[in-house]
C-alpha cells in the first residue's frame, strides 16, 4: 500500500454546503510537506505547524 493510500485511507470527510467532500488531516499535511523537502513545502510546513499549535492552546 503506498503512501497515496495511506491519504486516502486517513482523508477527513466534511459538508460543504451541499457538498461532501474529502480532505487531507492537517498532521498528514505537514507530513507531505516534509516529505516533499522543497524550500516552499519546508516553509509551509512551518507554518502550518505553527497553526496548528496554536490551535491546540486554545
Amino acid at each position: 500500500m503506498g503512501a497515496l493510500d495511506t491519504v486516502a485511507r486517513n482523508a477527513l470527510t466534511v459538508e460543504v454546503d451541499d457538498l461532501t467532500v474529502r480532505i487531507i488531516s492537517l498532521d498528514e499535511l505537514i507530513q507531505v510537506k516534509e516529505h516533499v523537502r522543497r524550500p516552499k513545502d519546508l516553509e509551509v510546513a512551518a507554518e502550518l505547524r505553527a497553526i496548528r499549535d496554536a490551535l491546540a492552546r486554545k
